[in-house]
């Protein structure tokens, strides 16, 4: 009876090894597991940060190319109004010169003509004159 208390005593210490043994592999698996989950937490985590940044620098550059692109297209648009006002300036100064010497040709004409005029009866009265006296 003794050698059957002692069988059982060792069974309980053997079968409560057993359990405590079993109990230390489950919440070491169960420590791996969770640190798994933790990494992969992590490493999901840094890829997704990562693809972010990704984006982010992607939609910057495409963004600054636009910039770029609509501002030298701007320059040029300016560009283009600075030389159509050259140009209109300059048909307005070409115009203004041809008038004026359009006017100033005119005005001379009219003068010489004038002058021309009185030259002519300058002489018919100097003509007549001449005459008169060579009547008397």
């Amino acid at each position: 009876m003794l050698n059957k208390q002692v069988a059982e005593a060792e069974d309980k210490a053997n079968r409560l090894f057993e359990d405590q043994q079993r109990r230390k592999f489950e919440m070491k698996q169960a420590i791996e597991r969770s640190r798994a989950l933790q990494i992969e937490k992590k490493n999901a985590e840094h890829a997704r940060t990562k693809q972010e940044e990704k984006e982010f620098s992607e939609f910057w550059r495409v963004r600054n190319e636009e910039l770029q692109t609509a501002e030298q297209q701007e320059k040029e648009e300016e560009k283009q109004r600075a030389a159509e006002l050259v140009g209109f300036l300059k048909k307005q100064s070409d115009e203004k010169t041809s008038k004026t010497v359009a006017a100033f040709k005119a005005s001379n004409k009219a003068s010489l003509e004038a002058q021309a005029l009185l030259d002519q009866q300058e002489k018919n009265f100097y003509s007549y004159a001449e005459r008169c006296i060579g009547e008397w």
